[in-house]
């Protein structure tokens, strides 16, 4: 098992742009990694959220706030 550490800030200019930044990031993850989001208040994690778990799970799920 490799352990990696990795950070990174990108400037979004749209909740597609978001979305699609958190579908590339969903490529690389394995069910069981933790991706941590941190950032004030709107600031687009929940659209990163919605647009990763769109990403990573087959069926539609959806995600609240």
């Amino acid at each position: 098992m490799t352990d990696l550490l990795c950070s990174f800030q990108y400037k979004s200019h749209s909740i597609e742009d978001t979305a699609a930044l958190a579908a590339s990031v969903a490529r690389y993850v394995r069910m069981g990694d933790c991706v941590a989001l941190e950032g004030d208040l709107g600031t687009g994690k929940t659209a990163f959220s919605r647009g990763f778990i769109q990403a990573f799970f087959p069926q539609p799920i959806e995600v609240l706030s």
